[in-house]
């Protein structure tokens, strides 16, 4: 687990009386250490926010997995799904990929493409992905321990699109008003969700933007 652990895994492997570790860094030599003694066939990284180093890849025989919510390699790193939204993406994707010393670069094991809603918001697409996610991912485990044969695919053969997603930031999440209302009504919904939403100032005061629909009315 990560230094913050997801609460909701964390009591499931304590209920379960699974071993669990919480690594501050994962790359240091006490966690190698850890890792190694448990002698894996295989890992899995699940939102993970740390990067793995040579010797902590090569640990497990099967390798590492990673389950990504984009259609890699077009959208890699972090919030992806909002700037899926933001860029009006008409379709969106989910990939297993083994990991490498590069940021959701390795090899595809499975790829599906779903078509996108044209009004969704990004909390709605959340919860479409979470299941699909699950599904994939674990199909890709067992097929992977049970040697069934993938053709695992370069990311380099499908793709010379790339864009790379940073960590979002309180000052990512204002209105640019001078931006289409395309673009605005997209950047609203996807920041629609709890603890987000997109921002602007009205009176010296800080608003919190729910939804938005586009009205075809000509102004003068």
């Amino acid at each position: 687990l990560r230094e913050k652990p997801d609460l909701i895994i964390y009591k499931f492997c304590k209920k379960n009386k699974l071993k669990t570790f919480i690594f501050k860094n994962i790359n240091s030599r006490e966690s190698y250490k850890i890792l190694k003694k448990q002698k894996c066939e295989i890992f899995l990284s699940i939102s993970y926010d740390q990067i793995f180093k040579k010797n902590i890849i090569l640990i497990p025989k099967k390798g590492i997995i990673n389950c990504h919510a984009s259609k890699l390699p077009e959208y890699r790193g972090r919030n992806v799904l909002n700037w899926a939204i933001i860029n009006g993406e008409k379709s969106i994707g989910i990939t297993t990929h083994f990991i490498n010393e590069k940021i959701d670069d390795g090899k595809i094991i499975y790829q599906k493409i779903y078509k996108l809603k044209k009004n969704i918001t990004y909390i709605q697409l959340l919860k479409f992905l979470y299941p699909r996610c699950s599904k994939l991912l674990y199909q890709s485990t067992i097929d992977i321990l049970s040697n069934k044969k993938i053709n695992f695919i370069d990311q380099s053969l499908l793709s010379t699109k790339s864009f790379y997603c940073r960590k979002r930031t309180i000052k990512d999440q204002y209105i640019k008003w001078n931006d289409t209302s395309e673009k605005i009504n997209n950047f609203i919904r996807a920041l629609c969700a709890p603890n987000l939403y997109a921002l602007t100032n009205l009176d010296n005061k800080k608003i919190k933007i729910v939804s938005a629909r586009i009205i075809k009315i000509r102004l003068n």
